[in-house]
C-alpha cells in the first residue's frame, strides 16, 4: 500500500505530515508528498513566472516533508504537478524521487 499526503506547508498539513509518516512507518509503507498549485489564470505573460515561483516554493516544501518522513525512516517520494491542489491526491500521478 501506498499513502498519499497533499502538502503545503500550511499548519494542518505539518500535522497530517505527523500523522502520515507515522502511519507509514506503523504499516512499512511508503509516503508520497503531492503538492499542488494552478495560477489563478491560464493566460498572460505571468503565467510562466507564476509557474517558475510555484515550483520552487513546492521543491521547498516537499524537501522539508521527505526530510522530515526520512529523519522517521519512512521511504518518501514526491509529486509536484501544475493542478489545484486538490485534484493531485484524487489522482494517480506517476511518483518521482526527491531531488
Amino acid at each position: 500500500m501506498t499513502i498519499v499526503l497533499g502538502y503545503d506547508e500550511s499548519p494542518g498539513a505539518r500535522r497530517a505530515l505527523g500523522y502520515a509518516v507515522d502511519l507509514a512507518k506503523l504499516l512499512g509503507d511508503t509516503l508520497v508528498i503531492v503538492y499542488g498549485a494552478e495560477p489563478p489564470g491560464r493566460m498572460g505573460d505571468e503565467l510562466a513566472e507564476h509557474f517558475k515561483a510555484v515550483a520552487e516554493r513546492g521543491r521547498a516544501a516537499l524537501d522539508q516533508a521527505v526530510e522530515t518522513a526520512t529523519a522517521a525512516g519512512v521511504a518518501a517520494t514526491v509529486e509536484l504537478v501544475d493542478e489545484k491542489p486538490h485534484r493531485p491526491c484524487s489522482t494517480s500521478p506517476t511518483s518521482t524521487t526527491p531531488g
